[in-house]
């Protein structure tokens, strides 16, 4: 059992770790100091990496100075690799078992793009491919698919608060399809919403915050995403929502 350290000592701790993690590293974006500021106020025991790639979002909030447990999600064996090998000496990061998070339990194959973080289990579109290198599709991969419902209590045990972060390349409405049953336990979400469809069956934006807000959730920030070089427009973002009694702590 891990012992509780007080707030305030926390904060102290947490400062002090996020002058020294990642040294000499690029200044944090405001949005994740942000978010890291709001999970130690809130008192967020568990944040669930969805789409974690090669761990840059675990090494932000690290930085920013959050000292609890982080698991990793991660569908690609070389960023897996990359994964286990980044995080090998952190107790407090697990990475799970190469598998994707969706909304059954089944055996599936993602799409492997040039560049690797485009990579999804939809078929990405031309429309995505114009608007930026790398973004095709040159291979597959055979992976196994959970539900976030599956294997949740696995981590959080008894009255653990916790946070999603969902970044998965369109796959976004899918994952919290599977996260239903424990979705009312969570108490915010980081997800990035498309404006426009960018891989085939993907669900836009507006049907991922009503979802969120059917569910209780709250809009808390956001930040332009993706951008398509050649014409400037926006074509996806990221939010966090957390619910009103958590917003009102922050």
């Amino acid at each position: 059992m891990r012992a509780i350290i007080p707030r305030r000592m926390r904060q102290e701790i947490s400062a002090v770790r996020a002058r020294l993690h990642l040294r000499g590293a690029p200044r944090l974006d405001p949005f994740l100091r942000s978010l890291g500021r709001a999970l130690d106020q809130i008192d967020v025991d568990v944040v669930f990496d969805v789409g974690a790639h090669t761990g840059k979002f675990t090494e932000d909030l690290r930085q920013s100075g959050y000292l609890r447990h982080i698991v990793c999600f991660e569908p690609l064996p070389k960023m897996h690799k990359v994964l286990n090998r980044k995080f090998a000496h952190d107790p407090d990061t697990t990475v799970h078992p190469r598998t994707a998070l969706g909304a059954k339990n089944a055996n599936s194959t993602i799409n492997i793009s040039e560049n690797y973080y485009s990579s999804s289990l939809l078929k990405v579109l031309p429309a995505n491919v114009a608007s930026a290198a790398g973004t095709a599709a040159v291979g597959s991969v055979d992976v196994k698919v959970l539900t976030l419902d599956s294997i949740y209590k696995s981590y959080t045990g008894a009255n653990k608060k916790t946070f999603l972060k969902i970044d998965t390349q369109g796959f976004e409405w899918f994952v919290l399809q599977g996260a239903k049953s424990v979705l009312p336990e969570i108490s915010g979400v980081m997800v990035e919403l498309p404006l426009l469809p960018l891989y085939s069956g993907q669900y836009l934006w507006k049907d991922i915050i009503g979802l969120l807000e059917n569910s209780g959730f709250h809009l808390w920030k956001l930040r332009p995403g993706y951008t398509d070089k050649k014409t400037g427009r926006t074509l996806e973002f990221d939010a966090i929502l957390f619910r009103q009694s958590e917003i009102d702590k922050i």
